[in-house]
């Protein structure tokens, strides 16, 4: 929901916002036919794969229609405009799928079983998600009726300014304050704490943690 309304509140088009969720119902739908054929089970891990699909997949579909609406403030001609994004962002959408879908295959690396299983999942929800954006996106944004104009969406181009005004007037401070920030946050590294009991993944109030507890005290 807060995605939704956060695309939503950024193209000020209720059709437009639902061209992200829709290749991501798809992708779940798919993702899910693929456990049942494969007999993967819905654990604590593959059970995020769902959210991670929405959450990954719709930047990819954001790009592709914000740059959409970017294009057709300017020019009409719809089919002109979807082979000028396809040209100006394709390789850093491909990029971006692949380094992601590369880096959660890399789980499978892993000896254990569950581990293995999100990595298979995961992966190929992340893969048909990409090859669903490629081939749904452009034919939606070619036969919605969608009028937008420069009003209608909101412009960040003055943020943008700012910042790089900062970072320009300001460069070796901008590195300095990075650099102490980055060493004092990383001083904090050797009090990370290891847990690997899987019952406090439970609140103290759940059937399960009870049960733990009694036969514990037993």
């Amino acid at each position: 929901l807060v995605i939704f309304l956060t695309i939503w509140y950024n193209l000020k088009s209720f059709k437009l916002t639902l061209i992200p969720f829709t290749t991501s119902l798809l992708s779940i739908i798919i993702v899910l036919g693929f456990m049942g054929i494969t007999h993967i089970p819905l654990t604590i891990l593959t059970a995020v794969v769902p959210a991670l699909i929405i959450l990954i997949g719709t930047t990819e579909d954001s790009y592709l229609v914000s740059e959409f609406v970017e294009e057709r403030t300017i020019h009409s001609d719809k089919d002109l405009i979807i082979k000028a994004i396809s040209k100006k962002l394709g390789l850093a959408i491909i990029l971006t799928a692949t380094t992601t879908i590369v880096g959660f295959a890399s789980i499978y690396l892993n000896k254990i079983v569950m581990l293995q299983e999100f990595a298979i999942v995961s992966t190929f929800g992340l893969i048909i998600n990409f090859i669903i954006t490629i081939i749904i996106v452009p034919n939606m944004l070619h036969f919605m009726q969608i009028n937008i104009s420069r009003k209608h969406t909101v412009n960040y181009q003055t943020i943008l300014n700012f910042s790089q005004n900062v970072f320009l007037k300001h460069t070796t401070k901008v590195y300095i304050i990075v650099a102490i920030f980055t060493v004092s946050m990383a001083s904090f590294i050797p009090k990370i704490i290891l847990d690997n009991n899987t019952l406090n993944y439970f609140k103290n109030d759940s059937e399960v943690r009870k049960r733990a507890d009694f036969f514990k005290k037993y």
